[in-house]
Order: structure tokens, then C-alpha cells, then sequence
């Protein structure tokens, strides 16, 4: 719907696409982020039993937050037909991530763990989502301004596309993850949780 806007040179519809879209994406998100958190401390204390979670789990709630974003704003550059920010972002992300390790190897702990690695993921993605807005701003700062209220045909399309997508995401998630979940039902040491999951990556 976005691009569709663009092709048309539609400033106006551009700016209304963009501003619903970005509210279903925070309300979606939200709602993502307030589960993880709401169910973190029962999870990890009466289903799994691992108690060494905790904090890495609320971390992980917060980067999935961020991630979301991060991914959504990036979208635009595919929208507009502006691939190579796409690289220059991927790019950013990786010199982030090396640059924050060799900063917690030599500043903070010469044994980082789970928690630390969650903070250099977090750390790095807001940085690149900080990174991919400013772009963004650059290229179409006409969406920054203030919108009108989108007309209830545009809505319904979205919200019925949105739907469908959502369905297929969420199955997706599940079922690409549902042996990670077995495991940490049935395993006491979650590090072989950890070797599983980075065997599919």
C-alpha cells in the first residue's frame, strides 16, 4: 500500500499509509513485549525451572521489541527502492556487534554470558534502528510531518492483509521453534538449548 502510494507520487497518501501502519506495528509489538515480560518470572521459575533466564529472557523481550521496529522502518527501503541502504545497514550492524564484544571482553568481563550477548544484540539493533530513521528522514522527511486520518476503505484493506500476514508469521515462529521449546522442557542445562538453536543458524 506504501509503495503503491509512492508510485503515484501521493505525498499525502505516503504519510497516512506510513502513520497506521507504524501504529499497528507499535500496538503489535507492544502486546509482544508486554507477554514476554507479564509471563517471563512464572516461565522461567515454575514451567521451565531455570532460574539463570530471567534476566536474559526480559533482555530478549526488549530486542524483540526493538528487532520489530528496526525491521519495520528498514522495510521502507525496499519500498523506495533504496537497496543499498539495506547493505549499509547490515553492514553498520555487524562492525556494532564486533566493536560492542571487544568492549565487554576488555571493559566488563572476560567470561561474558547470556546476558551479555543479549545486551550486545539490544545495544546494536537500537543503534542500527537509530541509524536506518535518520536515513529515512533523509530520503522522504515529508513522513515526519503531521497526517490526516486514513479513509476506512484503507484500513480495512490493511488490517485484512495485516491479518493474513500475521497468521502465517506467528505459525511460522511456532513451528520453527517448537523443538527449542521441547528441549528447554526436558533439558536441565539450558547452554545445550543454546548449541541447538545455533546448529539452524
Amino acid at each position: 500500500y506504501f509503495t503503491e502510494a509512492m508510485n503515484k507520487n501521493d505525498e499525502q497518501k505516503e504519510k497516512n499509509c506510513a502513520r497506521y501502519i507504524f501504529k499497528l506495528k507499535i500496538f503489535s509489538s507492544a502486546i509482544v513485549f508486554g507477554v514476554l515480560v507479564i509471563f517471563a518470572y512464572p516461565l522461567v521459575f515454575y514451567v521451565f525451572n531455570k532460574p539463570l533466564m530471567f534476566y536474559p529472557l526480559l533482555l530478549a523481550a526488549a530486542y524483540v521489541f526493538i528487532f520489530s521496529l528496526e525491521s519495520f522502518f528498514s522495510s521502507f527501503f525496499y519500498a523506495a527502492e533504496k537497496v543499498k541502504y539495506i547493505a549499509y545497514k547490515g553492514i553498520l550492524f555487524e562492525f556494532l556487534r564486533i566493536l560492542l564484544v571487544a568492549f565487554i571482553l576488555v571493559f566488563v568481563s572476560r567470561n561474558p554470558g547470556v546476558t551479555h550477548a543479549f545486551v550486545i544484540l539490544l545495544a546494536a539493533t537500537f543503534l542500527t534502528l537509530i541509524f536506518v530513521v535518520w536515513k529515512i528522514y533523509q530520503i522522504s522527511p515529508h513522513l515526519f510531518k503531521r497526517t490526516d486520518e486514513i479513509k476506512k476503505e484503507e484500513k480495512k484493506r490493511i488490517l485484512k492483509f495485516a491479518s493474513y500476514l500475521t497468521f502465517a508469521s506467528l505459525s511460522f515462529v511456532f513451528l520453527g521453534n517448537i523443538g527449542t521449546i521441547i528441549l528447554g522442557f526436558l533439558i536441565t542445562d539450558v547452554a545445550y538449548v543454546g548449541f541447538y538453536s545455533a546448529a539452524f543458524t
